[in-house]
């Protein structure tokens, strides 16, 4: 998952890994048991870690030619402007984010239930650092 795997196809692992803990989340005895929690923690911080790459990629691109950019098109609207193409990727990365802010608001509840104080920390230290990497990226949308 490092920055030499274009934006996309981390963009692509980011969402199957939230889609894969989202599904298990939803196992009664998955969000429950030790195990499966302690898991939860180590998908999390995985995915905290490439969102912080993905966050830095965006924020420092502005709009840059430093990467390619994929063609992106919207029905007959070409997105061809680097300032476009960032905030277009930009939103996505901030919908994939708040799914996986979801995905740890349902690994605190599962803890408490649980009583795995340990786990419930590790998850609220998660849940703040993803809540300033959308404020970073939200931030740079004040300029459009």
């Amino acid at each position: 998952m490092g920055n030499a795997e274009s934006l996309d196809e981390q963009l692509v692992s980011y969402k199957e890994a939230v889609d894969y803990g989202q599904t298990m989340m939803r196992c009664g005895t998955c969000s429950r048991r030790p195990e499966y929690l302690m898991f939860f923690t180590f998908l999390s911080d995985r995915l905290l870690q490439l969102a912080e790459t993905v966050t830095e990629r965006i924020t420092t691109q502005q709009g840059s030619s430093s990467e390619a950019h994929l063609p992106v098109a919207f029905g007959g609207l070409e997105i061809d402007s680097g300032p476009e193409w960032v905030l277009l990727v930009s939103m996505m990365v901030v919908l994939q984010l708040g799914a996986l802010q979801q995905l740890i608001g349902q690994l605190k509840a599962s803890t408490l239930e649980a009583r795995a104080e340990v786990v419930h920390a590790k998850a609220a230290k998660t849940e703040k650092k993803l809540e300033e990497l959308i404020e970073r990226i939200t931030s740079k949308f004040k300029r459009y």
